[in-house]
């Protein structure tokens, strides 16, 4: 351990905590060792290297895939291959309450546009899925992983989405 790094209180005598994990380190001020692990490997995913950058990028289309919302917005992508913010956030809010989008209204379309642009896009180009243009708004499924496309594909399929129903 570091100089300013003590053992966790919780330990017992033998350096072993109440569980079965090693205890962890805490700075002085009180706070966690960043760089302690607690005992659980390379990283907290379970003692994956994090330099594994294929099981990330699978983790992460997972993690997009998860909200019906995103894969709406990957579905109008994939479709388009460019859309500005509105589109995206109509047609989501359409696929979200199962009508059309010309039954969208104004106010459900604005919250949607602000959960697209500041939860979904965000965590989409994290992903390497889209392309995103404050600027002009726009957001391009460019250069997406490999493995989005299938997958999408599979979800499309499970989800009824197909391209006559956008």
């Amino acid at each position: 351990m570091a100089d300013d790094t003590l053992a966790d209180p919780r330990s017992t005598s033998s350096g072993e905590s109440d569980g079965e994990r090693p205890p962890r380190a805490i700075r002085e001020d009180g706070g966690r060792d960043p760089d302690d692990r607690g005992g659980r490997g390379p990283d907290d995913r379970g003692g994956r290297d994090p330099d594994d950058r294929g099981a990330r990028t699978l983790e992460a289309i997972f993690r997009t895939m998860t909200s019906r919302r995103r894969r709406h917005i990957l579905y109008e992508l994939r479709a388009t291959e460019v859309s500005d913010v509105e589109t995206l956030a109509t047609a989501a809010a359409a696929a979200e309450r199962g009508v059309s989008r010309d039954a969208v209204t104004d106010e459900e379309r604005d919250r949607m546009r602000t959960q697209v642009v500041h939860a979904d896009v965000p965590l989409l180009e994290e992903a390497g899925c889209v392309e995103y243009d404050a600027r002009s708004e726009t957001v391009r499924y460019a250069n997406p992983p490999a493995a989005l496309d299938p997958l999408l594909g599979i979800c499309a399929e499970i989800d009824g989405e197909t391209e006559s129903s956008r």
